[in-house]
Formats: C-alpha cells, sequence, structure tokens
C-alpha cells in the first residue's frame, strides 16, 4: 500500500510504502467525518484511515499482527501502546 507521506502513519512506521497481508473482502467506501485516508492499494482500495485531531487514532484494514517479524507493522503496536500510556 501507499501510505500518505504527511500521515501519522506514516510517522510510525517510518514508511510511505509498505507490503501488507490485505486478507478482506470489504473496505471503506464513504470516510466519516473528521477522519482522512492515510493508506490505500495501488487500485486505490482504502487501507487504512486516521483522525489528525487526537493523539493515536489509526483504522487498518490489513492484520499488522500476522507481521510480527517486520518492524514497521511492530511500531504500530508500539505507538499504540505509548499513546494509551501516556509515553507519547
Amino acid at each position: 500500500v501507499n501510505v500518505e507521506p504527511e500521515s501519522l502513519l506514516a510517522r510510525v512506521m517510518s514508511r510511505t510504502h509498505v507490503k501488507v497481508n490485505a486478507l478482506n473482502d470489504q473496505a471503506i467506501n464513504k470516510v466519516g467525518s473528521g477522519l482522512s485516508v492515510s493508506a490505500r492499494e495501488q487500485n486505490g482500495l482504502v487501507q487504512a484511515i486516521e483522525h489528525p485531531g487526537y493523539v493515536f487514532v489509526i483504522g487498518l484494514q490489513w492484520h499488522p499482527e500476522f507481521l510480527p517479524l517486520h518492524r514497521h507493522q511492530r511500531q504500530i503496536f508500539c505507538h499504540f501502546v505509548n499513546a494509551a500510556t501516556g509515553l507519547s
């Protein structure tokens, strides 16, 4: 997927392009109020959203928990825990 360069997701993963395990047969059609698309597949399918008004609100379509060997995928969980515990 291509990650928006200015997104929180790009900062968290330190990347603007990542390979993911897109296992779903459904995806976001219309993004909710206040949310922005932070990653898309090459065909335009939304793979990640976020809310820039909060410390850590990221919604992923893929499954980073199945990719623990990839540091950039683990970083998502590290940042989530830090945000939840006030360490970010």
